[in-house]
């Protein structure tokens, strides 16, 4: 079950990281995590964690309905 999930985030990661300027964005996101941590700012690092989680949500659902109508198109073409 766990090499299952591991297997699924890994795909995932590695489909929001290909968005474009997500590595540049993702690198400023754990920065900002990073030294919210760093000064003992505990709000602000769950804020800033927050942000992160539900932007590589937003990409992986886009993600997602990208490929579902590739798909769809695909099968329709058949």
């Amino acid at each position: 079950v766990v090499d299952s999930l591991n297997a699924r985030i890994n795909q995932l990661r590695a489909r929001t990281i290909s968005s474009p300027g997500r590595q540049e964005q993702a690198s400023a996101e754990m920065s900002e995590i990073l030294t919210a941590i760093g000064n003992g700012d505990a709000e602000l690092a769950e804020r800033a964690a927050i942000r992160h989680i539900e932007r590589v949500a937003e990409l992986a659902e886009r993600s997602f309905e990208n490929l579902m109508c590739k798909s769809k198109r695909s099968t329709d073409h058949d």
